[in-house]
C-alpha cells in the first residue's frame, strides 16, 4: 500500500507543476496577443458589445454618394484625356 500511496503523491506533484507550467504559458500567450494586437489599426469591440446595424435605405444613399464621386472622378480623368489629345 505504501508503494501505491507514494505514487499518488508523485503524481499529485506532477500535476501540480503541470498546472503551474500551464498557467506560465497561458501568461506568455496572452502577452504575444496582446503585442500583436497593439501593432494594429482595427478598432476594437467591447466583448459582448453589440455591433451597430446601418438600414437600407441609408446604405442605398451611401452608395449613391459614392457611386456619384467616382462617376465625378471619370468625367473629370475623360476631360483630362481629351484636352491632352486636342493639343
Amino acid at each position: 500500500m505504501t508503494s501505491l500511496q507514494s505514487a499518488l503523491q508523485l503524481l499529485r506533484n506532477e500535476r501540480g507543476q503541470k498546472t503551474s507550467d500551464l498557467q506560465q504559458l497561458d501568461t506568455a500567450i496572452s502577452a504575444v496577443q496582446l503585442l500583436t494586437r497593439a501593432g494594429t489599426n482595427s478598432p476594437k469591440r467591447r466583448p459582448g458589445a453589440k455591433r451597430r446595424n446601418i438600414s437600407a435605405a441609408a446604405r442605398r444613399r451611401i452608395a449613391a454618394a459614392q457611386k456619384a464621386r467616382w462617376a465625378k472622378f471619370r468625367a473629370q480623368k475623360r476631360r483630362h484625356r481629351l484636352g491632352s489629345r486636342q493639343k
